[in-house]
């Protein structure tokens, strides 16, 4: 009889969940089955896994290229257990969602979860009300003059870097760098300096061996690359959990992958250092001390907070953070504040790596500016004094090396969206689509900035030339630097300061430094950031064959 009870108190909760699967699957086959029945694509491979897989084994990018050439700007393709999926490939669906509908097109669930699981629920995160209330909050900090002003703290981390740099070739004439690691420690420095008034001591703390592999690093960035491995490298059943998790969310509380002690424990170091860095800087603050402008802003965000909440008619009245938002904003910095910046800078000197001509036309023209002003041709620490923002705006060739290697490269390579009402997508032809609530979007940004029919021949290959004329893709993106910083509400709120970093270093360091790719293949990690990824050692790392560079002749 015992054994009987038993039996019953276990069979029964697994029916319950058997019957309540079975329902939510009859219930999504049947809503799925009307949506995008007129909308062309490719066959699915499986009902399981849908067009997925290809995804897993090729370059997302190539592989929407190729259905946006057979089947146009929209095109159904297939997710997990026969859901329909609709990818846009078109600039009026992109104005459409990313401008114009932003709030109604939110982030998939299990994207949110991934960024929340490293910055927590940060700007990047929310949506709607939370987000325009946490952007008008922290816009100020990003002025343009506040950026302007940081142009001196990003040359004196960009002397570092160059410091690093001569560092490896102490014994010999070449070295091998891994310029994706020096530049992610050294961006890492220049954010937590500029926009933190924190010094982290991540390039002081890198050490690498003389194949250029990173064998020591910096606490916080050790602990954010175990983290990001394990978040990119999910065993079958953490990739199983996260499908069905979609559907029943209760099963991200399994404890694998996001959930898993070892990531928690990994990003606990970021979110006990943003703990500190707002610590610190309400001290300093209160001892009369200056603070960065952009923390500033956090900081007095959150004081509204706290001043007569019952005053306020609305979450919109004042702009406001609270303790636990202040946090997620500084997590939100340091991690996705550098992360973007250092992927770009390694992947331009990469591409500069890779064609010879183009990196000596780029030093002559750095080059060819200092001199014209008075200047030494090589920026250094005692020596002559950096250019400044504008006069590095007037260097036309710099910024088409950096709109090239963005529109060539950009570390977001897509982005999704989820539909919360039905509606009609409009796309360039003049035809529209229709979504539904709980339709997932794909946005397969490197793939439009590649394509042919708006950045003109050889989309693929590194030409800043491109940039000095019209091209179609400059007219029906408006955005300055193409969509690598999205557009609308939700675009990067530091892309001015991503962007003068990038001129600083690179204007630093290229006149100083010569660059040589020594022919490994290096691809871009399918991740949330496009990495740059040694293929043959499976490592995330830019590795180039570096030697000093005299404008009198090389040493």
């Amino acid at each position: 009889m015992l054994w009987h009870i038993c039996w019953l108190a276990l069979a029964a909760p697994a029916a319950l969940i058997t019957v309540y699967v079975a329902c939510v699957l009859i219930y999504t086959q049947i809503r799925w089955h009307l949506w995008l029945r007129d909308v062309p694509g490719p066959p699915r491979k499986t009902w399981l896994m849908g067009n997925l897989g290809t995804f897993m084994f090729r370059n997302i990018g190539a592989v929407c290229r190729e259905w946006a050439q057979a089947y146009g700007g929209a095109v159904r393709f297939w997710g997990t257990f026969g859901e329909p999926r609709l990818m846009l490939m078109d600039p009026v669906a992109f104005d459409y969602v990313f401008r114009k509908r932003a709030y109604a097109f939110p982030k998939m669930r299990i994207s949110r979860r991934l960024i929340a699981s490293f910055m927590g629920n940060g700007l990047i995160v929310t949506e709607g009300m939370h987000h325009r209330r946490q952007r008008r909050a922290i816009q100020p900090g990003f002025q343009a003059r506040n950026i302007k002003r940081l142009a001196p703290v990003f040359q004196n981390h960009a002397y570092d870097a160059m410091d690093y740099l001569n560092s490896c070739l102490q014994h010999s004439e070449t070295a091998l760098v891994d310029m994706y690691a020096s530049m992610s420690a050294a961006t890492l420095d220049a954010l937590g300096d500029g926009a933190l008034g924190v010094q982290f001591g991540a390039l002081a703390s890198l050490r690498s061996d003389p194949n250029g592999a990173v064998c020591e690093a910096h606490p916080l960035t050790a602990a954010l690359e175990r983290a990001q491995y394990i978040a990119s490298h999910p065993g079958w059943f953490t990739v199983i959990v996260d499908i069905l998790s979609m559907y029943i969310p209760a099963l991200e509380h399994i404890p694998v992958g996001l959930s898993s002690r070892a990531f928690r424990r990994a990003t606990r170091v970021l979110f006990d250092l943003a703990a500190k860095v707002v610590d610190d800087a309400k001290t300093r603050i209160k001892a009369g001390e200056p603070s960065p402008d952009i923390l500033s802003a956090l900081l007095r965000a959150n004081a509204n907070a706290q001043r007569d909440p019952e005053d306020k008619r609305s979450i919109l009245d004042r702009n406001v953070l609270t303790d636990a938002e202040l946090h997620a904003q500084v997590s939100t910095f340091i991690f996705a504040g550098h992360e973007t910046t250092s992927t770009q800078l390694a992947w331009l000197f990469l591409f500069l790596a890779q064609d010879q001509t183009r990196q000596q036309t780029l030093r002559h023209a750095i080059v060819e500016k200092r001199v014209s002003l008075g200047l030494a041709p090589q920026t250094e620490p005692t020596g002559d004094r950096a250019l400044t923002e504008e006069e590095l705006d007037d260097i036309p060739y710099l910024d088409w090396c950096i709109r090239e290697c963005l529109r060539l490269q950009s570390a977001v390579h897509t982005t999704s969206r989820m539909a919360t009402e039905t509606e009609w997508i409009p796309l360039s032809n003049r035809k529209h689509v229709q979504v539904h609530p709980g339709m997932v979007l794909l946005f397969p940004l490197s793939a439009f900035m590649t394509s042919e029919e708006y950045w003109g021949p050889e989309p693929g290959v590194f030409r800043p030339e491109r940039w000095s004329k019209p091209m179609l893709g400059r007219s029906v993106i408006p955005a300055h630097h193409g969509l690598s910083f999205l557009m609308g509400p939700r675009a990067c709120i530091g892309s001015n300061f991503a962007i003068l970093e990038m001129k600083v270093f690179i204007a630093s360091i290229l006149p100083s430094f010569h660059f040589d790719w020594d022919g490994r293949p290096i691809v871009p990690k399918m991740w949330p950031v496009a990495r740059p990824l040694d293929a043959l050692k499976g490592l995330d790392a830019c590795i180039l064959l570096i030697r000093r560079f005299s404008h009198s002749g090389e040493t």
